[in-house]
């Protein structure tokens, strides 16, 4: 790992769309219209949520995606100006609709997701000519595979990133892989190979990604299945995070905090875990932020909800002693 990373900005390169809630509450056992009345629309996209994340913990970032030219198109970009992304990046096709994520969540904060159009949204046309910039302008650069699923922007992103590739480069993948959607699909599966072996950070579940596309629960034999050079984080729900690189495993813990909307927990995750590593942080230490950021997420309705730095360090002094808050958590 190329260590410490640069005083660029960070590059969120991916998928933005709006979330429609659809809470399910228990009242719906008598009475539907309560819960329908707290319907609500907020700002998503794994790769969005990133870049939101990342930019109210102070790092500075931008974000390069496509999206429609239409209302909710333009909220998302909106949105992202508000927690102070950069959007120079940000294209608007007529050519296709925003993609919007139906997320049906139960009382526990646990989440059914659907996604309509189901395919040729707007966020697909994310073309080579889009992306026709220097990624060396950024410190490091986050992606996910919910773009990998279509062309042309599987192939632009992907293209764009195999062309930057450096000594210096450091990107980080997200898997979010959805298995369920697309089993089977020999394409994905050749772009996903592709964006596994140019990563040197990824990010996944370990029951729900990592061990069902490797065939392992050793997450040491899984680690080095997806790629041997990458750090891997293998995210473990309550139970925290595995770090695993060449040199270590290590398990951070996670926080016990009430549950009120898990969608976005991995999105905070992974911001907590990059404005680390920008901040100097240990990779270690970074796991830690993650599992923080994540835990003070669920906590709170939808998927930008990742805490600001200040908010993270408060939340952080109720576990960790001062000795530890000022090694792992201070500036």
């Amino acid at each position: 790992m190329k260590l410490p990373l640069s005083r660029k900005p960070v590059l969120t390169l991916g998928d933005v769309n709006p979330d429609i809630i659809l809470p399910l509450g228990s009242s719906l056992l008598t009475s539907a219209a309560p819960d329908l009345q707290r319907a609500s629309i907020s700002g998503g996209g794994t790769v969005a949520n990133v870049a939101s994340g990342l930019s109210r913990l102070g790092i500075p970032t931008s974000f390069c995606g496509m999206t429609g030219d239409d209302a909710m198109g333009h909220l998302m970009g909106q949105l992202l100006e508000e927690d102070q992304v950069d959007t120079t990046h940000l294209f608007f096709t007529r050519k296709a609709f925003t993609n919007m994520v139906f997320a049906v969540v139960q009382p526990d904060g646990e989440r059914t997701i659907f996604v309509w159009p189901p395919s040729g949204a707007a966020q697909s046309l994310l073309s080579a000519e889009d992306l026709d910039f220097d990624g060396a302008e950024y410190a490091l650069i986050h992606f996910s595979s919910i773009n990998l699923r279509e062309e042309p922007s599987a192939g632009s992103i992907l293209g764009f990133l195999e062309q930057n590739r450096t000594p210096e480069s450091i990107f980080s993948f997200d898997m979010n892989l959805r298995m369920e959607f697309f089993a089977g699909d020999h394409m994905f599966q050749r772009q996903l190979e592709r964006a596994l072996a140019v990563s040197d950070i990824i990010f996944g579940s370990s029951t729900d990604e990592i061990e069902p596309l490797t065939g392992t629960n050793d997450p040491i034999k899984a680690a080095g299945a997806l790629n041997p050079n990458a750090c891997v984080i293998s995210r473990l729900g309550k139970d925290g995070a595995l770090c695993i690189d060449q040199q270590s495993v290590f398990h951070a813990p996670g926080y016990p905090v009430a549950v009120c909307d898990t969608i976005g927990a991995g999105d905070a995750f992974n911001s907590g875990f990059i404005a680390a590593l920008y901040r100097g942080r240990s990779l270690q230490h970074a796991t830690m932020w993650g599992n923080a950021c994540a835990a003070m997420s669920i906590t709170k309705a939808h998927a930008r909800s990742c805490p600001t730095y200040e908010q993270l360090l408060a939340f952080a002094a109720a576990y960790h002693s001062p000795e530890q808050l000022q090694e792992i958590f201070s500036l």
